[in-house]
């Protein structure tokens, strides 16, 4: 009898200070997230251009900004791909006009201090930057949406 184990992959715990992201994006302009954030949630969804279930969440990252017009969404790209593969990636999922900004991690520094190790991973931090919830998989976008609700008292 064979027993195979897919053990989960570890997330940085709830109530941990969110590590601090200033990356470029798919254009070269610095982002720095969490003081462009100015007190308020932000959503970092990791992702890479070959994963179909981030091709899939893309457009809902768009709805979700939409949705929580005082939150940032971010995606940041977990694969150390180029600029022009981030760029060619956001004009084929995610729509024209959506707010989404989709970061290079080009040394994978990021993706290391929030553990990626398999996308979609998505985490909620809080506006003040603490980890609010993390997770992985298709249904992480509909969970940021639910904890973007309780986070602003709705």
């Amino acid at each position: 009898m064979v027993l195979l184990v897919h053990p989960q992959p570890p997330l940085l715990a709830s109530g941990a200070a969110a590590p601090r992201i200033v990356l470029r994006d798919a254009d070269g302009n610095r982002v720095d997230v969490f003081a462009g954030a100015a007190h308020h949630p932000v959503v970092l969804e990791f992702f890479t251009s070959t994963c179909a279930n981030c091709r899939r969440q893309a457009p809902e990252l768009c709805r979700l900004q939409e949705m929580f017009p005082a939150a940032t969404v971010v995606g940041i790209n977990a694969a150390r791909e180029a600029a022009t593969v981030v760029h060619a990636y956001a004009l084929h999922h995610l729509a024209a006009g959506c707010p989404v900004k989709l970061l290079v991690d080009p040394a994978g520094t990021v993706s290391r201090n929030y553990q990626i190790s398999v996308v979609p991973t998505v985490y909620v931090v809080d506006g003040n930057g603490k980890i609010s919830a993390g997770g992985f998989g298709e249904t992480t976008v509909a969970a940021a949406a639910r904890l973007l609700r309780q986070l602003q008292g709705g």
